[in-house]
């Protein structure tokens, strides 16, 4: 857990489930960043389905406590065409650990800031993403497997590091829940919700304005 800051630059408009319209922006969100490996019991999800419980809690413009509480896929946290990455340091500070198997045949190539190009395309490819907390971003350690080892390499993996900005995976709808299932970003409502309880200190009121009776 730890403070985070979000730019938005744009407005942003969405509902929560009780049909409460949410505006946001432009400016700074300022919150607490929560994120864990999501399993459920009841259901029979474990850490391999590779799910990231995203947590942000939040201020208001009139300083009311809210929480956005999200179950993501783990693709949020693949690197888009947008994204350079660098090779892995010696140091990493992971807050969740998530290792999984992800069908990447389609996924964009991964390209270096330097200009390399890593293909990794792989109908079961095994996956382990290293995720850190910090103010405005998510650090990500992946290892994956490559497509064309470096002669004389042990094992036919890299891991690469590379950040994913906040802003990325605020805001996105609410996963549905059935008796045995977690389906991400199927509801077409974002989760967020009244805390009733106090902000958290050190957290000042965002540029959200709350419509209750929209």
């Amino acid at each position: 857990m730890r403070y985070a800051q979000v730019a938005v630059q744009s407005p942003i408009e969405f509902i929560n489930s009780g049909g409460v319209r949410f505006q946001i922006g432009p400016g700074e969100v300022n919150g607490v960043l929560d994120i864990i490996g999501y399993t459920s019991s009841e259901r029979r999800i474990g850490k391999d389905r590779g799910l990231l419980e995203f947590n942000f809690g939040f201020a208001d413009s009139l300083g009311k406590a809210y929480a956005y509480n999200n179950v993501l896929r783990p693709w949020v946290l693949w690197p888009g065409e947008t994204i350079r990455v660098s090779d892995a340091g010696s140091a990493f500070k992971a807050h969740v650990n998530i290792k999984t198997v992800l069908d990447t045949r389609d996924t964009p190539l991964i390209r270096f800031a330097d200009g390399r190009v890593l293909v990794s395309r792989h109908e079961r490819n095994d996956v382990t993403l290293r995720v850190g907390e910090e103010e405005r971003h998510l650090r990500v350690r992946l290892t994956v497997r490559v497509d064309e080892p470096a002669s004389g390499a042990q094992q036919p993996y890299c891991s690469i590091e590379y950040q994913i900005p906040l802003e990325q995976l605020l805001w996105r709808r609410a996963p549905q829940f059935t008796p045995d299932d977690v389906l991400p970003e199927q509801e077409p409502y974002v989760p967020v919700r009244l805390t009733g309880g106090g902000v958290i200190k050190g957290v000042t009121p965002s540029p959200i304005v709350v419509f209750e009776g929209a």
